[in-house]
């Protein structure tokens, strides 16, 4: 398994410079076509609640709320992929000719829509896509663009953090709980973990009869040349996450491999308690998979 084609979705917020530099990191790494996509709401008033008594110069006024924020990300799009694309030099392909690229070479994209709906639908095209945690004006763990990305495209996501870190050749620490979706998410992070430094295998235990046993999935690992320790580790109830995110730091804020866990729309339980809580405080990278 490989990555052969990478999806980065650049917002053109503040995490979008650490987003596009991880994306390219790794298309470099793997050979991999790459897109940078960016997607803008409407400028119309089909985007907005349909409001009867609402009067046409508050909807004027909300349209070109949105045409003046269209403006600045794209302007901030634009300055990051000429100054680390072009002014670079690197290959450029047309977004159309990513499905048929065979080597590393990087497709701008801007689409008009709604963002989930494009990540989830494009993001199924990819075999990786990497994502910066929204920020609380992009709604933050609410975001319906990272709900779609990690529950709605079947694919692998990478979730950069607020501190640039480098993904590729350095310590890797897996979240094991015997579970269907940690399980994908390591058979997804298989390159990365085949490229690292380190691997550590970790199953924190909330109870200690749990019968989990992380040498199994260590021996599963050995199949594929990638050499891993196993630690169990116990943790106080209710801070699974907690423990991880001390474990990752200190295995040298390289990459967190965990599975991403979902369970109906309420915002509440749409992730579960310890991946919410690992997004929600996170300074290291993480890969997810559902």
């Amino acid at each position: 398994m490989d990555f052969r084609s990478i999806l980065a979705v650049v917002d053109g917020g503040p995490e979008s410079r650490n987003v596009l530099n991880t994306a390219l990191e790794l298309g470099r790494r793997y050979d991999a076509a790459t897109a940078l996509m960016q997607v803008l709401p409407p400028e119309t008033h089909a985007l907005l609640p349909v409001i009867e008594d609402a009067p046409s110069s508050l909807v004027g006024d909300l349209i070109d709320d949105i045409r003046r924020n269209n403006a600045r990300r794209r302007d901030n799009f634009d300055d990051l992929y000429r100054e680390t694309v072009l002014d670079t030099a690197l290959p450029v392909i047309q977004p159309g000719e990513v499905v048929a690229a065979h080597h590393f070479s990087v497709a701008k994209l801007i689409v008009t829509g709604h963002e989930n709906r494009e990540i989830a639908a494009r993001g199924r095209l990819f075999d990786l896509v990497v994502i910066g945690m929204p920020d609380d004006d992009s709604g933050g763990l609410e975001s319906a663009a990272l709900e779609a990305a990690m529950l709605e495209t079947a694919r692998p996501l990478l979730i950069t953090c607020r501190y640039p870190r480098p993904v590729i050749g350095g310590n890797v620490t897996i979240a094991w709980d015997g579970s269907r979706e940690a399980a994908q998410s390591i058979r997804n992070a298989l390159p990365l973990l085949q490229s690292a430094k380190s691997v550590e295998i970790v199953h924190v235990m909330e109870d200690e009869k749990s019968n989990v046993d992380p040498e199994d999935i260590r021996k599963y690992l050995a199949l594929h040349d990638i050499a891993a320790t196993t630690r169990k580790i116990p943790a106080p109830h209710g801070q699974v996450g907690e423990t991880l995110l001390e474990t990752a730091r200190t295995n040298g804020h390289a990459l967190l491999v965990m599975g991403a866990y979902g369970a109906g729309a309420a915002i509440e339980y749409m992730f579960g308690g310890v991946t919410r809580y690992v997004l929600s405080a996170m300074d290291v990278p993480l890969l997810l998979s559902h």
